[in-house]
């Protein structure tokens, strides 16, 4: 046995009725283990309901597979789901998220089994910490700045999203849809300790005076530029084809400037 001064749930029941008949219910009882005193969390739960399904689901954290893990945070990393059918368990589904090698829980990349349908479990090894199986597939990867704030993820290999962060690092104030992080520049001025507090767009502060765009094409992408400038009110430039660093000078105050690839959002 397993001995811990938390109180673990080991087995739970739950009933679920039907609404338009209270004599109909299905009974569904799981029951939990906890195979690893390493982690103190949850390995495996058994799944039985009485309509004879059963299922069983396993999960895997770092000192499963590397006893020497050194941080304390511990996500789950491996997940398989398995269906008893005639006797013998099958995989039906699977998932893998590694995570940095750095202390706290940051994934990496996420992967998830791609099969025609339920195999033996054994013909899916477990994951060791080293190359991943070439039955799974990667869906989703993310990017984390120096703060490890993320900027970016990709999902699917298809549509990627950018993220500036701001007001010293603990706010997204921006997001960029089909965009790498060096593809995109936004101002807003809030962290800009020259900027004014006399009349902002958004937040506390904008521009006041002439801004230069210090931002440099990445690629050769069609872009465009935006911003807000204030004359008697605020105004909406719309977008404006951009081919490289310039000077806006409409109006007395400026916020909000963007620029990024034409088929980004």
């Amino acid at each position: 046995p397993v001995y811990s001064s938390w109180s673990d749930p080991t087995k739970t029941t739950e009933i679920t009725y039907d609404p338009a008949d209270s004599t109909k219910k299905v009974i569904t009882e799981t029951k939990l283990y906890y195979d690893n005193p390493a982690h103190i969390n949850v390995t495996r739960q058994e799944i039985s309901k009485s309509e004879n399904e059963k299922y069983k689901i396993q999960f895997r954290y770092p000192q499963d597979y590397n006893p020497s893990y050194p941080y304390n945070a511990s996500p789950v990393v491996e997940k398989r789901i398995m269906i008893n059918q005639g006797g013998a368990d099958r995989l039906v589904d699977a998932e893998l998220t590694t995570h940095l090698n750095q202390a706290g829980a940051f994934p990496e990349n996420y992967y998830n089994l791609n099969t025609t349908g339920a195999i033996l479990p054994s013909a899916i090894p477990l994951y060791g910490g080293g190359a991943i199986d070439n039955n799974y597939e990667k869906r989703r990867s993310y990017v984390y700045d120096s703060q490890n704030n993320l900027v970016s993820f990709v999902s699917d290999n298809i549509m990627r999203v950018s993220q500036k962060w701001g007001y010293k690092n603990q706010y997204v104030i921006a997001e960029v849809k089909n965009a790498n992080t060096n593809e995109y520049f936004y101002e807003g001025f809030e962290d800009n300790s020259t900027s004014s507090t006399l009349n902002p767009h958004t937040g506390l502060k904008s521009n006041q005076g002439a801004f230069y765009v210090n931002f440099t094409l990445a690629n050769a992408r069609e872009y465009v530029r935006s911003y807000w400038y204030f004359d008697g009110a605020w105004k909406f430039s719309g977008e404006i084809p951009y081919t490289g660093p310039n000077t806006i000078s409409a109006g007395t105050y400026i916020d909000d400037v963007r620029v990024h690839p034409k088929d980004a959002q």
